[in-house]
């Protein structure tokens, strides 16, 4: 059996299918071994006018000697003529669905994420940097810019758990925290179910009414930047996405970082309202502004 994933989104699962028939799971081994030049081997950063394809081949007897993981149409391959056409070929080989559970609603398990877990951070602080927000009412922190922690496991983590900072078990895309999870069992795929998610999970949106909320040095509240909507490049699919601020040590400025599903983790310097339009680029409607502090995250439990 071959699994193809294609990487459209930055917080929902992605569409996945597989190849089961023998014939066409030699057919497609075949042409990806003629066309090495069109693979790579590892994850490298979004391009915004790609859409990755993962192809993974389990236990099969790998005759044509190709790794057991592979991405094509990433804009990283050596022939990226032919990685564009090899992705088109798999794309007319299998059917692609988005998931939304591995197991039926009712025999469903959950695992629960704390952000005030110190062990899940990136930044184990103490996190002196911080600010007020809305008027007044609230008091965030920022912790350091470490990428490095998260692309340890890059397919087990997508921008929800970056936002709340809570690095998952990660067993692949669907073990990833969603918003609303915990109360609902079910992943968001609306505005209005992602913004209902929010305030379920306890996330504060930032304005001058806001709940007052005051993280610390020692128990710090994070700044996040919320958006949701049809991305570009998901075939008119809904999706959601989260920004994160954090201090870069090496820049010595503020970053508002994100980790759109498996691909590494990535910024925009934090300048005239460059984060939010960044979301617009890419599709996205601006949500606003939100506080995540102590709360708890969701997530389908995988074995």
């Amino acid at each position: 059996m071959l699994t193809v994933t294609q990487a459209i989104f930055s917080g929902r699962a992605d569409p996945t299918g597989e190849i089961t028939d023998p014939k066409d799971i030699e057919k497609v081994l075949a042409e990806v071994a003629r066309n090495r030049d069109a693979i790579t081997t590892s994850i490298e950063k979004r391009r915004p006018d790609r859409t990755m394809l993962m192809v993974t081949t389990g236990d099969i007897d790998r005759t044509h000697g190709l790794p057991g993981e592979f991405y094509v149409d990433d804009g990283h391959a050596l022939d990226d003529g032919a990685s564009r056409r090899l992705a088109s070929y798999i794309l007319d080989t299998v059917e692609l669905e988005v998931p939304t559970s591995q197991k039926n609603v009712a025999a469903r398990d959950v695992v629960s994420y704390s952000t005030a877990d110190i062990a899940l951070r990136d930044d184990t602080g103490p996190y002196p940097r911080s600010s007020p927000v809305g008027q007044g009412r609230g008091t965030v922190q920022y912790g350091r810019y470490n990428p490095a922690w998260w692309n340890e496991y890059i397919k087990g983590n997508n921008c929800y758990a970056y936002a709340c900072n809570v690095r998952t078990h990660g067993q692949g895309q669907l073990a990833w925290p969603h918003p609303g999870f915990c109360t609902t069992q079910k992943i968001p795929t609306s505005d209005a179910e992602f913004l209902a998610g929010l305030d379920s999970d306890g996330v504060i949106k930032i304005s001058d009414t806001m709940e007052p909320v005051h993280g610390t040095v020692d128990d710090p509240a994070w700044l996040v930047g919320l958006c949701s909507g049809i991305p570009y490049n998901a075939n008119g699919k809904w999706d959601y996405h989260f920004y994160r601020k954090v201090w870069s040590e090496d820049d010595q400025q503020y970053y508002w970082a994100g980790k759109p599903n498996a691909y590494p983790v990535e910024f925009i310097r934090d300048v005239d309202h460059a984060v939010e339009e960044d979301a617009k680029k890419h599709g996205y409607k601006w949500q606003g502004y939100g506080v995540i502090h102590d709360i708890t995250v969701c997530a389908e439990s995988v074995t």
